[in-house]
């Protein structure tokens, strides 16, 4: 961990000067040094938190790749795909080293660590297929889907064309974990997912219309008082969704701010 925050610590630094050193007439420091040296930072990152990967350290590591794909998308376009490249490759090599491979067995427990370095993948704006091959070889077993699972998924799917059938795919597995469930209230984890898939701009309003109304009577069981639904009302309800930011904020997200909140919190340091 130490190790890497150094590492995202160097990558700050070097974002924020190298301008001025470009600029500098007597400076020998091109834009392809840089390039090279945030690419060297980077393999460095991978390799340590592959030795030992902590929610911590893979916060670290995310903000260096996001930051390393805020710099070179506008000044290095060539550098920024080349990283890019990188960086999918070193975590799909990451999702299958033996110590994620223990967590993955170990069903019960969610790799948070490796969550939040796929998250920081859309940064990179991974095209469609390369997107796809990807996230295969960084998912979970997908009989064992859960919260964190699906909605990271979904997020990085996005509103992409290309995505559509995974994006269903994943809504059918979520639709499935809440219809099976016997009481959808008293599990925080179906309550986050429920209010996180109704409000997801994502997914279709017509799906998710049709999801409210499915799960409608496992909700009266313990809310009799709720009343009945018709369509009318599956509609209201999933427009005033559509407006609130329950647990998940689907779209306008400051990535880099994110990351720098939750580094800053104590739970995770």
């Amino acid at each position: 961990s130490y190790v890497i925050g150094a590492i995202k610590r160097k990558v700050v630094e070097v974002t924020e000067t190298c301008e001025i050193a470009l600029e500098m007439d007597s400076n020998p420091v091109v834009q392809l040094h840089v390039r090279q040296f945030l690419h060297l930072l980077l393999d460095i990152g991978f390799y340590f938190f592959t030795l030992h990967p902590t929610v911590a350290s893979s916060l670290r590591l995310s903000h260096s790749m996001v930051l390393t794909a805020q710099y070179l998308i506008d000044r290095d376009v060539d550098g920024f795909e080349l990283i890019k490249e990188k960086c999918i490759r070193w975590t799909a090599m990451l999702a299958n080293a033996p110590t994620f491979a223990t967590l993955n067995d170990r069903r019960s427990i969610v790799p948070i660590e490796l969550l939040n370095i796929v998250v920081s993948m859309k940064e990179f704006s991974i095209d469609e297929q390369v997107g796809l091959n990807f996230l295969n070889d960084v998912q979970s077993n997908e009989n064992e889907s859960q919260y964190f699972q699906i909605v990271v998924k979904l997020f990085i799917y996005g509103k992409q064309t290309g995505y559509s059938k995974q994006r269903d795919e994943v809504f059918e597995r979520a639709k499935l974990l809440l219809l099976s469930a016997k009481s959808i209230s008293r599990s925080s984890e179906l309550i986050h997912l429920l209010l996180d898939l109704l409000s997801c701009p994502f997914i279709a309003r017509s799906k998710r219309e049709k999801l409210l109304k499915s799960v409608w009577p496992n909700l009266k069981l313990s809310h009799n008082e709720i009343g009945s639904i018709n369509n009318s009302l599956a509609k209201k309800l999933v427009e005033e969704m559509e407006e609130q930011h329950w647990f998940v904020r689907w779209d306008g997200i400051d990535l880099l701010n994110m990351i720098e909140k939750k580094e800053l919190s104590v739970v995770y340091s």
